[in-house]
């Protein structure tokens, strides 16, 4: 079977639209994926500065160091953007962990003035069961 040249460029064609189509779509994965990653840092409360700090160098300063390097390859835009969310996790954990320990410190505060309270109480107790006079 002979292939025309006109049929070689219509499967070629299809196959650029349909990376290019590929492409796109993990672009814009990575995009979403980085704005779930975000709005589940700024929840967990890690400041806004830092989270736009992070896009600053691992995005931003990135696609642009790597575009002047090696040409325009957004086909990897993807690993650089899951990359900087990896980070992200990473401050999200250390944010969560000072939450933790902050609690654990309330908890152990807490702990140690109810030790008190029951004495406290025995006497508020002691004072009610008394007949009044």
């Amino acid at each position: 079977m002979t292939c025309t040249e006109a049929y070689k460029e219509h499967i070629e064609y299809t196959f650029h639209v349909f990376c290019k189509v590929v492409i796109r779509n993990t672009m814009l994965t990575a995009i979403r994926t980085w704005n779930r990653a975000v709005d589940r840092a700024i929840v967990s409360g890690v400041p806004e500065a830092e989270i736009l700090e992070l896009k600053k160098t691992e995005i931003t300063d990135r696609v642009k160091e790597f575009v002047e390097q090696n040409g325009k390859k957004p086909e990897l835009f993807g690993d650089i953007v899951r990359a900087a969310i990896e980070l992200l996790e990473c401050l999200i954990t250390k944010v969560m962990q000072k939450v933790m320990d902050i609690a654990e410190k309330v908890i152990g505060k807490v702990t140690d003035s109810q030790k008190e309270t029951p004495k406290e109480m025995e006497i508020h107790i002691h004072t009610k069961d008394e007949p009044v006079v």
